[in-house]
């Protein structure tokens, strides 16, 4: 999660935030924040960044959704995390034979190199899962705190070079 990294994918980063801004707009009020934005940025910018293919994106959602979901039975979760493993070692295979210059393309290029394929793929699931349910989390209690101290809101508004600060905050 270089700085570097992250910076050749703003552009796409930004065109991800301006969709889930424009369906949460489109949405009307009220808006569910978390399903319409927080969600959905959080996993396309991990997407992104691991170098999953657009075609999965749905599917992959759909089972990250399962596998968070605490009203599931453990059999559900557990065919859930099976799916998950399973798709994510084709991922990995994939890498392996045309690694490309995202993070899952990296990191396969050092399968053998102290680190097994097995290893990989339980690092991409935790990127995956923890990374997800994180970010999204993070954005839902800073617009939280922001609605609970509309200063701080009006601040950023009228002096937009505060909102790296209150990001790092």
């Amino acid at each position: 999660f270089s700085v570097h990294r992250l910076s050749r994918l703003q552009p796409r980063i930004d065109e991800i935030v301006d969709s889930a801004l424009d369906g949460l707009e489109q949405a009307g009020q009220p808006a569910d924040l978390m399903d319409r934005y927080a969600l959905p940025v959080s996993l396309l910018v991990l997407c992104e960044l691991l170098g999953v293919p657009y075609a999965d994106r749905d599917e992959l959602r759909d089972r990250t959704a399962r596998l968070l979901d605490l009203s599931a039975s453990a059999e559900q979760r557990a065919v859930a995390q099976r799916e998950d493993r399973r798709y994510m070692a084709t991922l990995v295979t994939r890498a392996q034979e045309q690694p490309g210059d995202d993070l899952l393309g990296i990191l396969a290029r050092k399968i053998g190199d102290n680190l097994s394929t097995d290893e990989l793929i339980s690092i991409i699931s935790l990127i995956m899962l923890g990374g997800h349910e994180t970010t999204a989390s993070m954005i839902g209690l800073s617009v939280l705190a922001l609605l609970h101290h509309p200063e701080q809101a009006a601040m950023m508004i009228e002096d937009p070079n505060c909102v790296d600060s209150g990001i790092e905050e």
